[in-house]
C-alpha cells in the first residue's frame, strides 16, 4: 500500500471514493509517516471494505 500526505493528513492511494481529497503529484511513501493525522476515510476499515 502507498501513502501520501496532504494538509498534514495521511492518506492512502489509490484514494478511496468517500475520501473527499485528490493525489496531485505529493511525495509517495511505501510506510505510514509519523507526527501527521491520519485521515479517517483512508485509514480505517469500512463495510465493503
Amino acid at each position: 500500500m502507498f501513502y501520501f500526505v496532504k494538509n498534514r493528513k495521511l492518506h492512502r492511494l489509490p484514494v478511496p471514493e468517500r475520501c473527499g481529497t485528490s493525489y496531485e503529484d505529493e511525495k509517495v511513501w511505501d510506510y505510514k509517516v509519523h507526527d501527521v493525522e491520519e485521515c479517517v476515510y483512508c485509514l480505517r476499515r469500512w463495510p465493503g471494505d
